[in-house]
């Protein structure tokens, strides 16, 4: 009785912990030309940041600030770009997720 106990015990643990990382988000900022805001993406299922959820959260940004942009297929027009002032090209395109920390600062280009 007692190992069903702890093993029920273990998979409780289990599931709080998937929970807690199903619910984590990062906070980042994204800009382009003058307009800057913060916001939370969510991170998938593994706990982590996915290329998709960053292109899917820049898309909404742009269509919120700019709703008139004309731009069919957005997804494949966005071009993003990490700051990184202690490097001499400031700019640094995100080719994967693997490259940006907690709180980047992303410029969001279009490209036509």
């Amino acid at each position: 009785m007692d190992k069903m106990l702890n093993l029920s015990e273990k998979d409780s643990a289990s599931v709080t912990a998937l929970q807690q990382t199903k619910n984590k988000c990062w906070n980042i900022s994204f800009q382009t030309g003058l307009v800057r805001k913060s916001i939370r993406i969510n991170l998938d299922s593994n706990g982590e940041l996915s290329m998709e959820n960053l292109k899917r959260a820049a898309c909404v940004f742009i269509d919120e600030n700019f709703p008139e942009h004309g731009f069919c297929n957005l997804t494949d027009k966005i071009l993003l770009f990490k700051h990184d002032l202690s490097d001499i090209n400031i700019l640094k395109m995100i080719n994967n997720v693997s490259d940006l920390v907690e709180k980047a600062l992303i410029e969001v280009v279009l490209s036509g």
